[in-house]
């Protein structure tokens, strides 16, 4: 609506960019179907505003995402948060494409800049555990998505995310209980199951593994994670 009222305006062009390739990670559509609208709601923006940071910042994402494009996409977010160093937008994206790159300390730091510029952002609390656990840095990513949680109690994600931490760092029992509360929200949720039985065979229960296993369809991700997790 906002490009209709004038359509010469770059920044609902930049946020139009934003919202196609968060439509992606966290909506129906596959990466593949946004990469294209992302990408051009990018550059539409950056035709008509160049030095535009959020329009950067999306770019950066599609670079690296979708193109795997790293270089250039770590350059084209170091040019948005050159721009405009306090962009939540373009923080949180360099956060994201240097977590991807395994380069956890810097990543860390992006995403606490961005928590602190937007402190009550769930998204930006749940990304920053996301990272703090990769750094295997359990503890601290367990305070951060329980801060996110408050903030948004109805993310299945975060619920997800936290799963894994408890599962990593050994309490099985904290993890059971975390996805019990998925399963309240979103019954039958394959996701869910694959994480149930990778639980279990972390935990040494291999029979229950193997009987969550037999209902994950042959092609699923979760399934392979099990089975990696049994050590088959």
């Amino acid at each position: 609506r906002a490009i209709r009222m004038d359509p010469q305006y770059a920044a609902p062009y930049a946020a139009l960019a934003h919202a196609w390739w968060m439509r992606g990670v966290l909506g129906p559509l596959s990466l593949k179907e946004v990469a294209t609208p992302a990408r051009d709601a990018a550059l539409a923006a950056l035709a008509r505003d160049d030095r535009n940071a959020e329009a950067y910042a999306a770019l950066a994402y599609v670079e690296g995402m979708f193109d795997w494009a790293w270089d250039r996409a770590q350059g084209t977010a170091e040019r948005a948060v050159a721009l405009e160093s306090n962009s939540v937008d373009a923080r949180y994206v360099h956060a994201l494409l240097l977590m991807a790159m395994g380069r956890l300390d810097e990543a860390i730091s992006e995403i606490d800049y961005a928590s602190r510029l937007d402190p009550l952002s769930a998204q930006v609390h749940s990304t920053y555990g996301r990272v703090l656990y990769r750094a295997r840095r359990f503890d601290d990513a367990r305070a951060r998505l329980e801060r996110a949680l408050e903030l948004e109690p109805r993310n299945p994600g975060i619920y997800a995310r936290l799963a894994n931490v408890h599962e990593q760092s050994g309490r099985y029992g904290d993890a059971f209980g975390v996805l019990d509360r998925i399963e309240l929200a979103d019954s039958g949720s394959m996701t869910v199951l694959g994480a149930r039985a990778r639980v279990f065979a972390r935990a040494g229960r291999t029979k229950e593994a193997r009987q969550l296993l037999a209902h994950l369809p042959p092609q699923s991700p979760s399934r392979a994670e099990v089975l990696a997790t049994l050590g088959d």
